[in-house]
């Protein structure tokens, strides 16, 4: 069987069109392994998470209309990004920032949306930087 046209239905069964779910992710896959693997800072790393996450589902729409058209293969693609970025070899002292006059939080909390406002604006009252601890799971560290 032939690859799928831009217009017919995806073949990951989420009932869009191949050109709005596997055809726009697989366009922009190069560009975003290329990204992760070239990020070295924590500061870098975030930045592209952010920027993954922005690109695969999308975030540039109202809440109400992203949620409706996530599907399988761009949480797959999040996944194999976050994979990417955070291999199991990262030497996680080396990317910390340098000590320095700020003062910085360490935030091990909830991650429920409601509490993470709640409780991390809070500690900005009290902190130059706050460090968060990954929501995600690592991929590299569950089955498939």
């Amino acid at each position: 069987m032939g690859a799928p046209g831009r217009n017919d239905p995806c073949t990951c069964g989420c009932k869009q069109k191949y050109k709005h779910c596997c055809g726009r992710l697989s366009q922009n896959r190069s560009e975003r392994k290329q990204y992760a693997d070239s990020s070295k800072t924590l500061r870098e790393k975030n930045l592209a998470l952010l920027s993954a996450a922005i690109d695969i589902f999308d975030l540039n729409r109202p809440w109400d209309t992203v949620k409706r058209r996530i599907c399988g293969a761009q949480v797959r693609e999040f996944y194999e990004f976050v994979a990417r970025l955070w291999p199991l070899s990262t030497d996680l002292l080396s990317i910390l920032p340098e000590p320095g006059s700020s003062l910085r939080a360490l935030y091990l909390g909830e991650y429920a949306p409601e509490l993470i406002v709640k409780n991390v604006c809070r500690f900005g009252l009290y902190a130059d930087e706050i460090i968060l601890i990954n929501p995600f799971e690592n991929p590299n560290r569950i089955a498939e």
